[in-house]
């Protein structure tokens, strides 16, 4: 049976993605942060857990990782295109970093940097493919502890314990973030006895209050914090147990459109964003605005039938 409590979690993802993309007021910004720093490696903690175990596993990914250029060659393009119109051709020069490293192996995408997600899965991916053909899981669960801590060490905990700043997109790539929070998911697929409902919700709650601290005293750049890893494995866990098994207008939403407000969003947060500076009472309401207006954008685009046809 469907557990559609998944659905209504990366609905829940998609959004606290739009908050991070908007401007957001400075009196509870510590407060939301925390949850905000969740949305991306649950996203691929979902793609790990529904990943391991597939008989078909190789197919599957070929598959996916077909649609995945698709979706990427296309939204860069009218991101691209969005660009040179509004900016001209003073903007053609951003095209260099895609011969780049920050492109090739930290996934710096020009135009809509919010397709980092979309580069990294696609490495993640071909990573598993080599996984899958080798059988090297056990090697793989093995370095994830090891990965994240990296990407805590040279991330938000750069300067206290290396007393230097390295840009965030040294951890927010397919090694720091992707991989293991992608193969993370694998493991809690693995593992069949997870905390109930009740624990895993206390460790939200603990974790929360601890993201809390960690964000307002430790500012160095980075994907994560160390709760945030934590608090995304306890936030996975708790919709595993919730258990959803109707269709709500909640997962339906979030199973047809999660991936299109995720890619199509930036462009109508760029706009919010700029009239936020005019207007400062706006960034109360920044997000829900994007949001409004980034589902009345899919639904004129799935009535037009460019969604599900082109993309």
């Amino acid at each position: 049976m469907r557990n559609f409590s998944f659905d209504s979690l990366k609905l829940i993802c998609a959004i606290l993605v739009i908050f991070i993309h908007t401007p957001q007021p400075k009196i509870y910004e510590n407060y939301i942060t925390p949850l905000l720093n969740c949305a991306v490696p649950i996203f691929f903690m979902i793609s790990g857990f529904f990943t391991y175990g597939k008989n078909d596993i190789k197919h599957t990914i070929h598959k996916r990782i077909t649609q995945l250029l698709t979706i990427f060659c296309i939204v860069f393009i009218f991101y691209f295109l969005f660009f040179i119109i509004v900016k001209g051709k003073s903007s053609l020069e951003h095209l260099s970093i895609l011969l780049s490293y920050n492109f090739i192996l930290l996934n710096t995408v020009p135009y809509s940097m919010h397709l980092w997600y979309i580069a990294a899965y696609i490495y993640v991916l071909l990573i598993i493919l080599v996984v899958e053909k080798y059988n090297l899981y056990k090697w793989l669960f093995y370095i994830t502890p090891i990965l994240l801590l990296t990407g805590l060490t040279i991330g938000k905990y750069n300067e206290i314990l290396l007393g230097n700043c390295f840009p965030p997109t040294y951890t927010r790539n397919f090694l720091f973030t992707g991989l293991p929070f992608f193969t993370l998911g694998m493991i809690i697929k693995k593992i069949k006895q997870l905390p109930n409902i009740y624990v895993s919700c206390f460790l939200c709650i603990l974790f929360y209050i601890i993201g809390i601290i960690e964000v307002s005293n430790i500012k160095g750049s980075g994907a994560y914090w160390l709760s945030s890893i934590f608090l995304s494995l306890s936030i996975f866990i708790l919709f595993i147990n919730i258990k959803q098994v109707k269709n709500n207008i909640f997962s339906r939403v979030g199973r047809e459109y999660s991936l299109y407000i995720y890619l199509l969003h930036f462009i109508i947060a760029i706009a919010i964003t700029q009239l936020s500076n005019t207007l400062s009472y706006l960034s109360y309401f920044s997000a829900l605005i994007t949001l409004l207006l980034t589902l009345i954008l899919i639904y004129v685009l799935r009535k037009l039938k460019i969604i599900g046809k082109i993309i």
